[in-house]
């Protein structure tokens, strides 16, 4: 039984548990203060049960291993004690306490579940539908009906969380043969485990102590730390109010508003199409929205330098600290009001910008091409606040302009500008995607990294090895037919002369790369430059060890079965494997020059304005 008034102690989870154990023990309801950052447990969860397993046969193996398995500490405050239950504030150990009652409500039978230990999200607080609310959700996170469309950051970690110890269990209990694993974890969890309980005295500053508090799992991060400050109820207090439980309410009100905002901004930041084309690179950080608060100190801070390539948070923290409890209660509230005001801003700008999908796919761009740093970011966004949307259109396309630099399409080489060539495609793709009112693709780690061009058509004989020679040799064979049935009278003479070389061809034939040759010029080359922009085409980079020296029509076979999968393959490389550009009547089976032509006359049509002097 868990004793009010204990200072240190450790509690196993059965103890926190009401009903298993002493049964004439109270309920125990943990109350999450608003300003305690939400929950962010996702690798955490399997790395907890990992751990809990391996404790598990050490302990079968050694009799030197400990009674239990140890969790950090729950700090924890008494409220108040009535006749059905004892109500506690956590002040640090939510991240923990909340995944233990995800993982009870995994293993624990349904009849057992109203015998756990409740949690209370003051963030829940005023709001009139209950099926809306944290705590529903993470009642019912085991029922399916319920665990769809919310719309909580929150809620998205609870299910995160769910979800991966299920995968976890399912994978273990079939790894072990064990069909009892899952009643076996219950047990290690319920009774092999144990917290350790450390109790506040009741004048205790709760908030000063989770400031202070970490526990070197997880860290918080700037944006919790300054929510934290955000929430204070000092920026809410109303001068000309006397009445408290008015001035409470108001305070509850102004605290919640700000808390349902930021939910809504974090949850826009998990959606990854809209992260990344606004986040130069993929952030470790435990939380997105960090990113804005790194934006707001490089724009604000005079101490922050713009050679700088990451931003520390700890200098982040420490500023908006100072900002924020510096002054008069009215200073800090006008200060805090500031610095709300603009993360919504920012949120507000960037949200803008994903709406609209020519802005969307040119910002992406120059964030992930011209290297854009945080200071670049909040140049687009002033150009952005002080100009129409025509000509802040008009300035994107003039820094994509600069940082293509080319004269002519038929001027660029494989060899000698293979680069220009990525971002000159990358364009392409762009206006190819505007034309279609469709947003480009940008990978969640570096864009420039996740792209490379391909030949269309093969290239090199060198790169086929002396194995797959005779295959290739015979998987064109079929090609060669179809182009005989489709050319003239002269022409067949050479390709039916072409094909019984073919036919003839052995492991053993030294004339492979002539052959090869050959076959690329009366099919495909003739006469064309196999390394001109014609022949070359974006393609993700896993994708082009998968293509490589294919022949064309299994390179399209390829693209097929890649699109199939799912995996993102850039518009004007599906155009090109689908013959999209060479009209009615084209031969699918190999990339003739005459395709290439054509193929060259639309990009030039799409990024006339990038290389053409006038620039309109």
């Amino acid at each position: 039984m868990i004793e009010h008034g204990a200072k240190l102690t450790t509690k196993t989870i059965n103890e926190l548990c009401f009903g298993l154990g002493d049964e004439n023990k109270k309920q125990i309801c943990f109350h999450i203060p608003t300003y305690q950052r939400g929950y962010r447990w996702d690798s955490h969860v399997v790395k907890l049960l990992d751990d809990l397993l391996e404790y598990h046969f050490d302990r079968k193996m050694s009799s030197n291993v400990g009674d239990y398995y140890c969790l950090q500490p729950i700090i924890i405050q008494f409220i108040s004690e009535d006749d059905d239950a004892v109500h506690y504030k956590v002040v640090d150990g939510q991240q923990r306490l909340t995944t233990i009652y995800i993982l009870l409500k995994l293993y624990l039978l349904k009849s057992d579940n109203p015998k756990m230990f409740q949690l209370i999200f003051e963030r829940d607080n005023n709001m009139d539908d209950e099926k809306k609310t944290r705590k529903y959700f993470i009642d019912n996170i085991d029922d399916s009906d319920v665990t769809v469309n919310t719309d909580k950051i929150d809620c998205y970690y609870f299910k995160n969380a769910y979800t991966s110890a299920e995968s976890w269990t399912t994978k273990k209990a079939n790894e072990l043969e064990d069909n009892s694993f899952r009643s076996k974890m219950q047990t290690i969890i319920s009774s092999d485990t144990r917290v350790i309980w450390y109790e506040l005295d009741d004048d205790a500053d709760a908030r000063s102590i989770f400031r202070h508090i970490n526990d070197g799992k997880i860290e918080l991060t700037s944006s919790e730390l300054i929510k934290a400050m955000l929430l204070n109820s000092r920026h809410y207090l109303l001068t000309n109010i006397k009445d408290a439980d008015v001035q409470n309410k108001v305070i509850r009100i102004g605290q919640e508003k700000v808390a349902r905002l930021w939910d809504e901004i974090e949850i826009s930041l998990q959606n990854d199409e809209f992260w990344n084309f606004i986040c130069p690179k993929r952030q470790e950080r435990e939380t997105r929205i960090d990113y804005i608060f790194d934006l707001f100190y490089a724009e604000n801070s005079p101490d922050y330098k713009p050679s700088q390539k990451e931003i520390d948070s700890t200098l982040v923290f420490d500023y908006f600290e100072k900002l924020l409890k510096d002054g008069s209660v009215v200073d800090e509230t006008s200060k805090a009001n500031f610095v709300w005001e603009s993360v919504k801003d920012y949120y507000r700008t960037f949200y803008d910008w994903f709406t609209d999908i020519t802005i969307y796919n040119y910002v992406g761009y120059l964030v992930h091409y011209r290297k854009a740093e945080i200071i670049k970011i909040n140049l687009l966004k002033k150009i952005y606040k002080s100009h129409t949307k025509e000509l802040f259109l008009k300035k994107l396309r003039a820094e994509i302009k600069k940082d293509l630099d080319i004269s002519n399409l038929e001027s660029l080489s494989y060899e000698d500008d293979r680069k220009k060539i990525e971002r000159t495609l990358v364009v392409y793709n762009i206006e190819t995607m505007n034309v279609m009112k469709r947003r480009f693709v940008f990978a969640d780690d570096d864009q420039k990294d996740s792209w490379s061009v391909e030949h269309i058509f093969a290239l090199n004989s060198q790169n086929i090895s002396q194995g797959d020679r005779v295959n290739w040799i015979k998987g064109y064979i079929d090609v060669v037919d179809s182009a005989i049935q489709r050319s003239d009278e002269e022409t067949q003479k050479d390709l039916k002369k072409l094909r019984s070389k073919m036919k003839k061809f052995t492991d053993e034939d030294q004339e492979f790369d002539e052959l090869f040759d050959e076959i690329l010029e009366k099919l495909e080359r003739r006469g064309s430059d196999p390394d001109s922009i014609a022949n070359l085409a974006l393609i993700e980079k896993r994708g082009n060890s998968t293509l490589s020296n294919l022949p064309f029509y299994r390179k399209r076979q390829k693209i097929v079965e890649m699109l199939e999968e799912g995996r993102s393959i850039p518009q004007c490389t599906v155009n090109v494997f689908m013959k999209f550009y060479s009209g009615i009547g084209t031969n699918l089976d190999f990339w003739s020059s005459d395709d290439g032509e054509a193929y060259l006359e639309n990009m030039n049509e799409l990024l006339r304005y990038f290389f053409t002097k006038e620039g309109k």
